[in-house]
């Protein structure tokens, strides 16, 4: 196919010269349709340690109250609300990462609720979580823990800290106290994620790192 252009390195017009538009599409669009579908609902899930979640306030706020104010509470401190005040409903057989399956979260309110019966794929929610790499510290491991079966239930991060009656001090602790650490898998997750997610720059600097002893073990 041949185009009539006047300049030959303008892709953009030499695009729009060339493109035919047939009698369907013209139909769709002047009933404004939709073009493409997104589904499931993708719901990006805040994960900070405790006490260090990023917080906006005015020079003459109080500080102190804000952080006790549950309308202020992250999507996270909403999780561990939720299996403190409801410790015999269905969230507590809920991880974290898997929670927008059943609940919804209210940005107003701060808070999580049930979700109504899914009746098709279109309806459905899935929860993403940030990427993270073994040399941004112990939110790395936190992670880890926040989509294991684990954090099922938990109601604070010390509560997710504890494993057997023992309350360690860091995330990665409890990681390797759960065995979450005792081979490659993460090693291998991390890097697929990264992969997927990053440029390859990135994908790099994270081999190198890991490579070097900065791997997830």
């Amino acid at each position: 196919m041949m185009a009539s252009v006047n300049n030959s390195d303008d892709e953009i017009q030499t695009f729009a010269d060339m493109r035919i538009i047939g009698p369907s599409e013209v139909f769709w669009r002047y009933g404004d349709y939709g073009l493409h579908h997104r589904y499931p609902t993708c719901t990006s899930l805040t994960i900070h340690l405790e006490n260090e979640q990023t917080v906006y306030f005015e020079e003459d706020d109080d500080l102190v109250a804000m952080l006790n104010d549950p309308q202020k509470a992250t999507q996270l401190q909403a999780f561990y609300n939720l299996n403190r005040d409801n410790p015999t409903e269905e969230n507590v057989t809920l991880k974290y990462v898997d929670f927008p399956e059943k609940y919804v979260w209210h940005q107003r309110s701060k808070t999580w609720e049930k979700r109504k019966e899914v009746t098709s794929i279109k309806k459905e929610a899935i929860g993403t979580l940030p990427l993270l790499q073994p040399n941004m510290g112990d939110i790395f491991y936190l992670k880890l823990l926040l989509t294991h079966n684990h954090c099922k239930g938990k109601k604070s991060e010390t509560d997710l800290r504890t494993v057997g009656g023992t309350t360690f001090d860091t995330c990665k602790e409890t990681c390797m106290a759960l065995g979450i650490l005792g081979d490659d898998t993460e090693w291998y997750k991390c890097l697929d994620e990264v992969e997927v997610a990053s440029r390859p720059n990135s994908f790099q600097n994270t081999f190198a790192n890991n490579y070097n002893g900065e791997s997830p073990k």
